[in-house]
Parts: C-alpha cells; structure tokens; sequence
C-alpha cells in the first residue's frame, strides 16, 4: 500500500511539473499525452477480441450489445448532463456542486432501474435477463461516475490523468472478461461484470491521481443548487436530448438487427463496430477532449474558434482517412481470424467503416455546441443521424434484403447524417465576437 501510495505520489507530480503554472503544453503536446493512453487501451482491447469472440461467440456478443445499449443510453443522461458544466463552470465551489449533484441523479436512477428492471425481467422469460438486469444498475452508476470525474478532469487540463483512467478501465474489464470463464460457463453477464469493474477502476484512479484538486465538498440547501444549477441555462435541457439521440444513433442499429435478424446478426455487427471503434477512440476521445477544454478557454474569441475547429477536424481527418481505407482493405482476412461463427464479418466491417469515420469526424467536435450556446443546433443534428440511420435500415428491411445488404443501406444513412452533422458543427461557430452565451440572459465566463 505504502509503494502504490508513492508511486500516486510520483505520478502526480510529473503531472503537476508536465502542466505548469504558466500554462500547459501545446495543443499538439496535449493531444498525444491523451492520445497515449488511448493507443495502449486500444492495443489492449483489439488484441483480446479475437480471444473474447472465441470464448463468448456471436449469440453472447449480440446479448452483451444489448446490455450495452441500456447502459450508454440511460448511463448517459441519468446525471440530466449536469456533469458538462463542470468544465465551464466560474468556481471551483461551483463545479464540485455539478459533481455531487450529477452523482446524486445517477443513484436515484440507478435505483429506479432496477425496480423498474427487476419488473420487466420477471415478466420475461429469457435466460440471460436476470443476470444482465442485476448487473445494469451498477453499470449505470460507475458509468456515470465515470463521467464526472473525467469532467473535472478536463477542467484541471490534468491529460496524464485521462490517459492513465483509459488504460485502467480497459485492463480491469478484460482481465474480469478473460478470467471469469477459467472458473464458470462464458455468459453474457461476464461481460457485463468486466465493464463495471473497469469503469470503477477507472474512477478510482482519477479520483485519487487528482484528489488535491476536489473542493470541500457539502450539501447545499435545494435552492442554492437550483440556482447555480439555472446559471447555466439551457445546457442540461437541451443536452439530455441531443445525448439521447447521439447513443441511440451508436447503439440504436444493434437493437434494430436484433429486432431483425436475430442476437447472432446483433453480434456480428456488435464485432465488427468493436473492432473499428477501439482503434478510432484513439482519435475520438483525445481529440474531443482537448477540443472541449481548449474551446472554453477561447470561447469569447470567433477567430480562434473557428482556428481550433479548423485543425481539430484537419487533424483527425489525417488519421481517420488512411485508417478507413485500410479497414475496408483488410476485411476480407478477418473471418480467417475469427472463425466460421463469424462469416460475415469482413463484409460488415467494410461497411460500417465510412460510418465510423464519419461519426468520429463529428463527435470530436460536439463540444462546440456547449461553448457556443447552441444546444438547440446540436439536437437538430443528433435528430437528423438517428432518422437517417432508422430510414436506412427500414429501406433494406422492407424490401424483404438479407442481414448484410440491410446493414449496407443503413450505412448509407449514417453517411449521410453525420456528414450533415459535421457541417452543423462549423455553420454554428459565431460570425461575429460574443460572449460565451449559456442562455439568453445569463453570461458565464470560460473556466480558468
């Protein structure tokens, strides 16, 4: 305990030197210190899936999709997006406030899916529902968790710290994920065990890389929150929605084929999305989480907004094209890697990888909705993706086509909706200097 107590303590340090009172590293420097981390989480993640499909099989996969789906549909707004002020919030007082708030919303939630699930379940008569059910609530709460902590990480500008929660949330579920079937039958829920212990690993290790930075926190009375809570305006509104519509248009295809084709065409899908994201979350994440912190410090200046914009998508669209291109080329040797369960898996790797690409390009600049005041922008975006996928797969259901050409035309879709989301994301940067807008009354300024 006493050497992990001074390795924390090392750790912390060379994070406190990398940072500086002065100011912190160059946009590019910051980049790759995120982007670290989430080459070694990704290494770790596309090396163990061929194992892990081994193990489980398409039918478990499938299954583990759906409980995915749960999770980061509920998990991402059981907080109500308060946790997204945090980085922009004036005070230090102010943003610990968010926090404990956003984690209060996430238990009450938590606690009304359970009941809520427990219900459902005990109506069902399905196998593996019980134990997915039994395993959604915590998920929830760590999945949460996860989020404000990475939030107030964000605000500190603390990138190590990001890099180093990554890894920890990688490495804790796949070693529950790859260790479990040694003692008991492979099941779904074991893959579900290896996502809530990765994302509370993951939480502790920000918690205590970071623990210096926290305020005292205290309860406060209700007024008191909802008057801090208000200064932000249409934020957590707004957000709540577009969230909603942005994880349903990730995971919102996996319950569609499942509806379709079965919980092994679910699985199939669920792979081939596996195996293109994990190495696109290199991009993804480090870039939009630099983008966030660096837009609410330069919120109030046009220029330099639309600078940042500009090379944030310039350099993204360096790695994000090449990286397609070799998808599509490598799909068909991965059945031989995976196996005759998984025929059809080069195919829909080939198709979904345009979709991947568009979709990064337009995540990693989400944020510019938040620091602009234009949360209203953001759900006609997120809206448009959601409708242009479900129209999509309804073309190819309809007209009576097989599993794969069904994924092709909604594929199509996708394309379509976030190539529109990406140009939304740059028409909504002001034309002229303004303040950083939260609501039509209210001025905040961008956090130090």
């Amino acid at each position: 305990m006493f050497a992990f107590r001074q390795f924390l303590g090392g750790f912390r340090a060379q994070l406190q030197r990398r940072a500086g009172k002065n100011g912190g590293p160059r946009l590019t420097s910051k980049l790759s210190v995120v982007a670290l981390g989430q080459i070694v989480a990704g290494v770790l993640g596309l090396a163990a899936t061929p194992l892990l499909a081994g193990i489980y099989g398409a039918s478990a996969f499938g299954i583990y999709a759906l409980f995915i789906t749960a999770l980061t549909c509920l998990g991402s707004v059981c907080t109500f997006r308060i946790e997204q002020a945090i980085p922009i919030a004036k005070t230090r007082r102010v943003a610990g406030n968010l926090a404990l708030l956003a984690i209060g919303s996430s238990i009450v939630t938590s606690v009304a899916v359970a009941v809520v699930g427990f219900a459902i379940t005990n109506k069902l008569e399905v196998s593996w529902a019980w134990g997915l059910a039994i395993c959604l609530p915590p998920a929830i709460a760590s999945y949460a968790c996860y989020q404000v902590v990475g939030m107030w990480v964000i605000r500190q500008q603390a990138y190590v710290v990001l890099s180093a929660m990554r890894v920890t949330s990688v490495t804790g579920c796949l070693v529950i994920q790859l260790l479990m079937p040694f003692f008991i039958p492979a099941s779904p829920t074991m893959l579900a065990c290896g996502q809530i212990a990765g994302q509370f690993l993951a939480v502790a290790t920000g918690a205590c890389l970071l623990r210096s930075s926290w305020p005292t926190l205290r309860f406060e009375t209700l007024a008191t929150l909802r008057r801090q809570l208000a200064r932000f305006g249409s934020l957590p509104r707004y957000d709540l929605a577009a969230q909603l519509l942005s994880q349903l248009a990730i995971q919102g295809p996996v319950l569609l084929i499942y509806l379709g084709f079965g919980e092994a065409a679910a699985g199939v899908y669920a792979l081939a999305q596996r195996l293109l994201a994990t190495p696109l979350t290199f991009v993804s994440s480090a870039f939009s989480q630099v983008f966030f912190s660096e837009a609410a410090r330069i919120a109030t200046d046009r220029d330099k907004l639309r600078a940042l914009l500009s090379q944030m998508l310039a350099k993204s669209a360096l790695f994000v094209v090449p990286f397609t291109i070799v998808s599509i080329a490598c799909a068909p040797w991965l059945q031989m890697i995976f196996g005759p369960e998984w025929d059809s898996i080069g195919v829909v790797t080939a198709l979904l990888a345009p979709v991947c690409a568009a979709y990064v390009l337009a995540f990693i600049v989400t944020s510019i909705f938040v620091v602009t005041g234009t949360q209203s922008t953001r759900l006609v975006r997120e809206a448009f993706c959601v409708i242009s996928l479900v129209v999509g797969f309804l073309v190819g259901y309809l007209a009576g086509l097989s599993v794969v050409p069904t994924i092709a035309t909604m594929c199509c879709g996708g394309v379509i909706g976030y190539s529109f989301a990406i140009y939304l994301s740059w028409k909504v940067v002001p034309r002229r200097p303004v303040e950083l807008i939260i609501d039509s009354s209210q001025k905040l300024s961008p956090a130090a």
